[in-house]
């Protein structure tokens, strides 16, 4: 099974419905899923309240699949590759303030910053899944 979800834009409690509808994660918002391919096609900060606690349940999550014989894969979406760069242009406060100032959040997404080398490392323009071809349409 291949779930497929995209442009999340840091609304934590969109895509904690949508992986709760999809029988993802449970209601302590663990990886439950046996068998199943989680692609989430960029996207998952800016705009939004919340790109910090989205990125630290991904990352929680993509450690946790495997005990389920599954995996959660992220490609890269504009708004990461703009972040990385060093392009802030769709902060909100609100999300800003989760990392408690500019300075923060600009070390989180420098290269080797905790996010900068998930997004550099991990998230890859293209994703290949089973016979399936996934990138993010920007």
């Amino acid at each position: 099974r291949i779930i497929a979800v995209g442009d999340i834009h840091g609304d934590y409690d969109k895509l904690i419905k949508v992986l709760t509808a999809a029988k993802l994660i449970n209601k302590k918002r663990n990886w439950i899923a046996k068998n199943t391919a989680l692609v989430q096609l960029g996207d998952l900060v800016d705009r939004g309240d919340n790109s910090r606690k989205i990125l630290d349940l991904m990352i929680k999550l993509r450690k946790q699949a495997p005990y389920h014989k599954s995996t959660v894969y992220m490609i890269l979406g504009n708004h990461e590759a703009m972040n990385v760069g060093g392009r802030y242009d769709y902060w909100t406060l609100s999300d800003l303030l989760s990392f408690g100032s500019v300075k923060a959040r600009e070390e989180h997404f420098s290269l080797e910053g905790k996010y900068g080398s998930l997004i550099r490392k991990e998230m890859n323009a293209t994703m290949v899944v089973g016979d399936s071809l996934f990138v993010h349409a920007g």
